[in-house]
């Protein structure tokens, strides 16, 4: 029982659509983290943008670009999964999965307000549970809910990911909403944070220490991420440390020498 369980029980609702095919050419590239090989892992954060572009070549339409924007998220969401199992964290992508699990508490928490006008609220669609406990006593994201329900403070953080497949104006927009949510949620509990995490599809190349999207994205309180390894003169992350314990759930995964219904479930092919 645990947190593996439940990252199975999400896999199938993540597994869908127009992300399923992407995925099969995905997968075979990050297969370091189906072996939970963490040297692999290290290597493979400097590619992430690599492997993203090669599994949406093509691009053109705005329909296909609502389709690498979701499925930026799916990838994200089974990457940070892979470096959860033995952890202590669960990632949550959409609005139907997020409600299960959330109660209306944690659901106002992370709903960011600007008086009572609809059109001024914006609820995340991508976060990461960081729990006080490795072992969670659930079978399913029911259990999970009920868990939650009886005892809030078992959950250490939460963190929002605002995910986009590159730096365009919209970072200023979640910018501002996340400057809101922190003021907002000051002295509450579970603590939050928030980060900008991209591909990024537009060339990184172009990107120089003071750039404004870079100044942008480190006001976060969690900074910024991406799919090109860590930058630390340009203050970005690769985006493997969204997880920042992966390599001790790894080391884990191995001493205890259990197999991972998860990842026997998300990486079928090849290993």
């Amino acid at each position: 029982m645990g947190i593996d369980e439940i990252l199975e029980e999400c896999w199938f609702d993540i597994n869908r659509g127009a992300f399923e095919k992407s995925w099969e050419i995905w997968e075979r590239d990050l297969r370091s983290l189906s072996r939970q090989d963490i040297r692999g892992t290290q290597v493979l954060g400097d590619y992430i943008r690599k492997i993203f572009m090669e599994g949406n070549k093509g691009i053109r339409n705005q329909s296909s670009v609502s389709i690498a924007g979701s499925n930026w998220k799916k990838m994200l969401w089974t990457i940070c999964a892979s470096l959860s199992t033995s952890g202590y964290t669960i990632p949550l992508l959409g609005k139907k999965m997020i409600e299960k699990v959330l109660n209306k508490q944690l659901l106002d928490l992370i709903t960011i307000k600007i008086g009572d006008r609809a059109a001024l609220k914006i609820t995340p669609d991508l976060i990461i549970i960081r729990f006080k406990k490795r072992i969670i006593d659930a079978n399913n994201l029911d259990d999970l809910r009920k868990i939650i329900d009886n005892d809030i403070s078992i959950i250490d953080s939460i963190s929002i990911l605002w995910a986009k497949t590159n730096f365009n104006d919209n970072i200023k927009e979640y910018m501002l909403w996340s400057w809101i949510g922190e003021n907002q949620s000051k002295e509450k509990e579970p603590f939050l944070n928030y980060s900008w995490v991209t591909v990024p599809t537009n060339d990184p190349a172009k990107y120089a220490k003071g750039n404004a999207p870079l100044i942008r994205a480190k006001s976060m309180n969690n900074g910024g991420f991406w799919g090109i390894g860590d930058i630390p003169d340009l203050e970005m992350k690769s985006i493997i440390e969204l997880i920042p314990d992966w390599r001790e759930n790894m080391k884990r995964f191995h001493e205890q020498g259990k197999e991972s219904k998860f990842i026997n479930s998300a990486f079928s092919k090849y290993d």
